[in-house]
């Protein structure tokens, strides 16, 4: 318990610099604590405190109840958590990770409706990308996480059509087997057109 309160004190005087890993490190020793308990603690310290900035828990670490279209980091937030990634003295890989792991969720539903917005032409591409480019910029997503983000959300969009060709193979009516399949091609269509304006080669 006591060195849990010292890591909520961590969070809690960040600004301040009044705690630093050096400090954390004696009270690990005075206290016997494990490294490889520590280690755990020290993730978990920093997961809640991307959850605080993404207003996603209250002060006590409650989840509160908001639309996810409404969760986003307020500016400022990557400088503290690469402050408190440092004291905590995590790899780049874990506060990474905790990071994409818990804005991710908020990023998809967003994508997926823009992605199919483009499909039924109810978004142009460039509005439908200019919405998922804001999003990934409230939720500071990296490159590398919003391509894989991407593929997936691509392949949840085209699976609509494709589903539909299937039922209409299986009961051999091959006028709709053949609408279908222009449909589903027109979607891949609108999501290349939406991924070419990325700019990334991958796409």
């Amino acid at each position: 318990p006591f060195y849990r309160r010292a890591l909520a004190s961590t969070r809690s005087k960040l600004d301040t610099g009044a705690v630093n890993s050096d400090m954390l490190a004696r009270a690990r020793a005075t206290l016997g604590i494990e490294e490889s308990v520590a280690a755990d603690l020290h993730v978990q310290t920093f997961a809640d405190e991307v959850k605080s900035l993404l207003g996603t828990v209250d002060g006590e670490g409650f989840e509160v109840e908001i639309d996810s279209a409404d969760v986003k980091f307020p500016a400022g937030s990557m400088d503290r958590l690469a402050q408190l990634q440092e004291v905590l003295g995590l790899t780049e890989e874990d506060a990474s990770y905790e990071i994409s792991s818990e804005a991710n969720r908020h990023f998809e539903g967003v994508a997926l409706e823009a992605m199919e917005g483009a499909i039924s032409g109810d978004m142009t591409p460039e509005d439908a990308w200019e919405a998922i480019a804001t999003r990934r910029d409230d939720l500071c997503l990296k490159e590398e996480s919003m391509k894989s983000l991407l593929t997936s959300i691509v392949m949840q969009a085209l699976g609509k059509p494709l589903e539909e060709t299937l039922t209409y193979a299986k009961v051999n009516n091959e006028q709709q087997v053949y609408e279908k399949l222009l449909d589903a091609l027109e979607a891949k269509l609108a999501c290349f057109a939406v991924l070419q304006l990325s700019g990334w080669e991958d796409f």
